[in-house]
């Protein structure tokens, strides 16, 4: 009776070291936080003079790692696009993404204000030196 009490706690014991180391977003870096910014964003994005609206929508994928998605507006079309890899830097909560769509690839540099209930940031097509406002809100 007292072996099997035992051998329940060691694989629970077990269990919960997997789930928290599996739970980083490099090593050393605990992921907790990304739980709050985990959500949707109604977004302002900058793009070829103009304010799009849209959505950025921000996950935890199922291995561990923060991803995204995004749709903007465009005349009579809807963007879509992806946000992945994600790194982050945890004082204060900010991540990179690189973005993807139609139009290519970049990076997404964004910080989140305290309660992740908006975050500000700046983007950048490859290979140009030119960023643009990319904002959003619960």
């Amino acid at each position: 009776m007292i072996t099997k009490v035992l051998q329940r706690t060691f694989i629970l014991c077990l269990l919960i070291a997997g789930i928290a180391t599996s739970a980083q977003a490099g090593p050393g870096e605990p992921l907790e936080w990304f739980h709050w910014a985990v959500g949707s964003y109604q977004s302002d994005i900058h793009s070829a003079g103009e304010l799009l609206k849209g959505t950025t929508v921000f996950e935890i994928n199922q291995q561990g790692d923060l991803a995204g998605s995004y749709t903007f507006e465009e005349k009579d079309s809807l963007v879509e696009g992806i946000l992945f890899p994600c790194t982050s830097k945890s004082a204060p909560p900010r991540i990179s993404c690189v973005w993807s769509d139609k139009y290519g690839t970049g990076k997404l540099n964004i910080q989140f204000e305290e309660g992740f209930k908006s975050f500000y940031g700046s983007w950048q097509a490859d290979g140009q030196p030119e960023t643009f406002d990319w904002n959003g809100r619960r």
